[in-house]
């Protein structure tokens, strides 16, 4: 035994490894920076928008978020395929707005838990049907969900309001209008942190461990002890409350509901956004949705900028919307031969590689000033 001792190589464990091998990641305070970084952006960027579009594509961008979190977090950690994210934001956003309007106008954020609620809900459905079925069929009976749920709320809009939709009231918080673009940034800057901390924390605890269990091999984590029935239950309420609170804030903001804004291209759009951005990452939920949401945005401040000779321009300005979902489509295809764990990752490598490459430099300089 001695002998295999002595044959083993002796590594050195410093304290400042353990430091940078931790929760935050390749490097902590490489981490914080970033964190730092992204604060400084939040801040000044309602200050130097160059319009207030632009500020609306950035709350569009963070509604859109906190829905790619909760379909991450069930797909990427998981393990549950799902194409229900807009039957679940209809159903949220349908409550809120038949509540509002049709019977008492609730508070703000009390009819924004009744949202979440009213999706965790329908939640409970869904969840037993994939309790016996899963992935290509339960993508299947979650579309077929889709479909029975917009038809239903065409028939109950149609029935009440007509094809004009519910017309929203405006939104308060603590007194305060939410009336302009700039009055929402502030707002949903704090729901999206909010939504991000819950959700990094869910999917490091043990609820996480469970769900990656599942995900893994279902008979192989009930045999270990984990209650699988539950679990998949669990991962299913938890998600669709988050995108029906979504929805009942996704009613709120763009002030007008009708069921023709829940179609299937919605849950394409957000299956594009946790495949871009990073499969089981909160980071890859946001960086997807920056992607696939203010792509529109740019598109449209591009193409008519294109001077004349520049080919087909006329036909790309009268497509405008095929042209976005080419671009779509080529990212996808991109990201998955070239960076197929999505945007957090290639990020994550590039600055380690910067990282890697500054310490080289660190190191090599006082040597380099010793041999002179």
């Amino acid at each position: 035994m001695s002998n295999i001792r002595s044959t083993l190589p002796q590594v050195e464990i410093r304290p400042s490894d353990a430091r940078a091998s931790g929760w935050f990641g390749p490097g902590r305070r490489a981490r914080l920076i970033g964190f730092a970084v992204l604060a400084v952006v939040v801040v000044l960027y309602p200050l130097l928008a160059p319009a207030s579009r632009w500020i609306d594509a950035a709350n569009m961008v963070m509604i859109a978020a906190v829905g790619a979190i909760a379909l991450n977090i069930l797909i990427g950690v998981a393990g549950q395929f799902s194409m229900g994210s807009a039957a679940f934001m209809a159903i949220g956003s349908f409550t809120a707005s038949i509540i509002t309007t049709q019977f008492v106008e609730l508070p703000f954020l009390l009819t924004l838990l009744v949202g979440a609620v009213a999706g965790g809900i329908a939640a409970v459905f869904v969840g037993f049907i994939a309790l016996r079925i899963r992935g290509f069929y339960l993508a299947l009976a979650t579309i077929a969900l889709h479909y029975i749920v917009i038809f239903v709320f065409q028939r109950i809009q149609e029935g009440t309001v007509g094809i004009t939709g519910y017309l929203m009231p405006s939104a308060d918080v603590f007194g305060f209008g939410l009336v302009r673009a700039t009055d929402w940034y502030p707002v949903l800057v704090v729901i999206l942190t909010l939504i991000a901390i819950g959700a990094h924390n869910l999917m490091r605890g043990r609820t996480g461990r469970s769900f990656r269990a599942v995900k893994d091999r279902d008979i192989a984590a009930a045999i270990l002890g984990v209650n699988v029935t539950r679990t998949k239950m669990i991962a299913f309420i938890v998600t669709s409350m988050i995108i029906g609170f979504q929805g009942s804030l996704f009613a709120y903001y763009v002030g007008v509901v009708t069921y023709e804004a829940f179609h299937l291209d919605v849950a394409v759009q957000y299956i594009a956004m946790i495949m871009i951005g990073g499969i089981a990452t909160v980071s890859g939920s946001i960086l997807g949705a920056i992607f696939v949401i203010a792509l529109p945005y740019i598109v449209e401040a591009i193409v008519p900028a294109l001077p004349s000779w520049f080919p087909f321009s006329d036909l790309i300005e009268r497509n405008l919307f095929s042209v976005q979902l080419v671009i779509y489509g080529l990212v996808i295809i991109i990201f998955i031969l070239r960076v197929p764990r999505g945007m957090s990752y290639g990020f994550a490598r590039l600055g380690r590689s910067i990282a890697a490459l500054a310490r080289r430099t660190i190191t090599k300089s006082p040597t380099q000033g010793g041999a002179r």
